[in-house]
C-alpha cells in the first residue's frame, strides 16, 4: 500500500515534466493559483478574426448575406440544408477555408439573386 501511494505521488510530480503541462488549481478550490499571467492566456471576449481562416470567411459570408445570422430565416435554413448535402455529397468542398462564403454564394444563386432580400 505504501509503495502504491509513493508511486501515485511520484507520477503526479513527474507527469507535468513529461507532458509539459502543469496541473492548475481551480478557482475556489482553496489551492493556490498562479497570479502572474501566462503567455498562452487568451483575453476574454470575442475572438479576433485571422484572415484566411474559416471563421473569417464565415464572418464575410454573414456580412454579404445578413440573413445567414438569423437561424429561422429562409436563407439560413437553405444554407444549413446545402451544408448537410455538401458534407454528404462532396466532403472535398470543405478543403479550402473559404467554404462558408462559397456555399453562401451558391445558396444565394439558387434564390436567383446574388444578394437575396433581407427578412426572407
Amino acid at each position: 500500500m505504501k509503495r502504491f501511494l509513493f508511486l501515485s505521488l511520484l507520477s503526479l510530480l513527474i507527469a507535468p515534466l513529461v507532458y509539459g503541462k502543469s496541473r492548475e488549481a481551480k478557482p475556489g478550490s482553496g489551492a493556490p493559483t498562479d497570479s502572474k499571467p501566462r503567455g498562452d492566456a487568451r483575453p476574454s471576449g470575442p475572438p479576433e478574426l485571422v484572415l484566411g481562416t474559416v471563421a473569417h470567411w464565415q464572418a464575410e459570408a454573414e456580412l454579404r448575406h445578413p440573413d445567414l445570422r438569423s437561424p429561422g430565416s429562409v436563407f439560413s435554413c437553405a444554407f444549413r440544408t446545402a451544408l448537410e448535402a455538401m458534407r454528404h455529397d462532396d466532403p472535398r468542398f470543405f478543403a479550402a477555408n473559404d467554404w462558408p462564403l462559397r456555399l453562401a454564394e451558391r445558396v444565394a444563386r439558387s434564390f436567383g439573386d446574388a444578394n437575396p432580400p433581407h427578412g426572407t
